[in-house]
């Protein structure tokens, strides 16, 4: 008698991460551009990868929280620093925040491949997530 086993999918179910990304392309031109506030781009499902590319006259921060894109002075920053384009990326995620760093408007494209893993198996990027009193 053979034992029937449901295979569920997760944040850590690996063969997910293991075939190609199905892609996903978006970005910010003209009145679109990246200004002052924290433009976020929320994923149907988790990444496997991105790549960022920023090609307006302006560089830009990203992050994978809105605490982590905020510049709360007194804090560690948690945010990446972006002109040209960034290296392709291995990195998990469910979302990415996006602001201009300082200077002109900017303009971006992301390209990301998703996994068939959905956006709420995957857990909160945050430091805090999980401890009482922070966050």
């Amino acid at each position: 008698m053979s034992l029937k086993r449901q295979i569920q999918t997760g944040p850590n179910f690996t063969p997910a991460y293991q075939s190609s990304g199905t892609p996903f392309v978006t970005g910010s031109t003209g009145s679109q551009s990246l200004k002052g506030t924290a433009q976020k781009i929320e994923f149907p499902y988790v990444t496997r990868f991105f790549q960022i590319d920023c090609y307006g006259p302006g560089p830009l921060y990203y992050a994978f929280s809105e605490n982590g894109i905020t510049d709360n002075p007194g804090t560690a920053d948690n945010r990446m620093y972006l002109t040209g384009s960034s290296p392709r990326l291995e990195v998990r995620c469910k979302e990415m925040w996006f602001v201009k760093a300082g200077g002109p408007n900017t303009d971006f494209t992301l390209i990301a491949g998703l996994t068939g893993i959905s956006e709420n198996q995957f857990p909160s990027l945050t430091g805090s997530e999980g401890y009482k009193g922070i966050g």
